[in-house]
């Protein structure tokens, strides 16, 4: 993959992200494995948890899920990771919830990014987020 394909991305996802952030109150990821790095987050995030479940309400739920409250530490610990660094990551395939309904899922390893808009939130979103759409469009896998 090309620096301008991952530019590109990353561009889209910060995007989504601030879309995501604003609009969620918990998180929840899907556990890809366990061990010392698992360990060290789960310590880092341990105020925000709120669940470790083996199933949960996402659309694409691999198994064991941790749910986080949406908070300042879960926010850094977000930000901090650009879109590329999730696969292969402990936690992976992150989703965003406003009152248990999933507003935008993640499928990391397939570079799948899925919005829940309504007809009214999808205009917004284009207006405050112009031309995302377009080069959204311009990739078949990026959402």
């Amino acid at each position: 993959m090309s620096n301008d394909d991952l530019h590109l991305k990353q561009y889209k996802w910060s995007r989504i992200l601030m879309y995501a952030l604003d609009n969620s109150n918990e998180i929840l990821f899907n556990i890809l494995f366990e061990g010392k790095e698992f360990t060290d987050i789960i310590n880092y995030l341990r105020e925000s948890i709120l669940g470790i479940y083996n199933i949960a309400p996402k659309i694409y739920n691999s198994g064991k899920v941790i749910r986080l409250a949406l908070n300042e530490d879960t926010k850094r610990f977000i930000l901090d990771k650009k879109w590329a660094e999730w696969k292969g990551f402990p936690l992976e395939d992150v989703s965003f919830i406003k009152d248990d309904i999933e507003l935008v899922a993640t499928i990391t390893h397939e570079d799948y990014i899925l919005i829940n808009l309504t007809d009214e939130e999808k205009i917004i979103f284009e207006d405050n987020n112009p031309n995302l759409f377009c080069l959204i469009e311009a990739s078949d896998k990026f959402l």
